[in-house]
């Protein structure tokens, strides 16, 4: 009896965990998202945060399979950083010790091996985004999609389309980028 009412505990611990770290897994998609989405617009000198609502982020990490794999990877490459570590540190206490120049005596050491891991984390996320960035741009200009908009006065705009959001539609026409409000009575987009 004891042993199925622990069980059920522990079960309901998981799914307690487990929800909170769904969640915060989530949120954290989304701030790699915000962050890949800006540093894409941002080589074509466009401040994305002017112009895009947080609906444009909640789905931008799922919008470009590209970004999901670079956090997909990011995470497991560190996770087997952070496994060689540790099997270093136990198989190999000696060497480790030499390796780290005897600061695993330190008090502070642990503190800041954790912290080498996240950082790592972190700039691995920041250069991939500036990299997948200027990857986009360079085939945004080489691969040109020429997309034709007509206004409801027949007015047309031609040019590369770079992005879209709930708002505005961005093009690269004549060596300048153009922002088109969406609500601006368009009529028809051919791309």
């Amino acid at each position: 009896m004891e042993q199925s009412g622990l069980s059920t505990v522990r079960k309901s611990i998981f799914f307690k965990e487990a929800q909170t770290i769904i969640s915060v897994f989530y949120l954290f998609m989304v701030g790699i998202g915000m962050l890949f989405e800006f540093q894409k617009y941002r080589v074509f000198n466009i401040n994305i945060f002017l112009y895009a609502d947080i609906f444009d982020f909640l789905i931008a990490p799922f919008r470009d399979y590209r970004i999901f794999l670079f956090v997909f990877t990011t995470a497991l490459v560190v996770f087997i950083l952070y496994k060689v570590d540790s099997v270093t540190v136990s198989k190999f206490p000696k060497a480790y010790l030499i390796l780290n120049f005897g600061l695993v005596k330190k008090g502070w050491f642990k503190t800041y091996r954790y912290g080498s891991f996240v950082f790592l984390l972190l700039a691995y996320i920041v250069l991939s985004s500036i990299l997948l960035a200027k990857i986009n741009k360079e085939n945004t200009l080489k691969n040109p999609h020429l997309v034709k908009i007509t206004f409801s006065d027949n007015e047309i705009v031609t040019g590369t389309l770079i992005g879209k959001t709930k708002d505005a539609i961005f093009l690269f026409s004549n060596n300048k980028v153009k922002i088109l409000p969406s609500t601006a009575l368009i009529k028809t987009v051919e791309y």
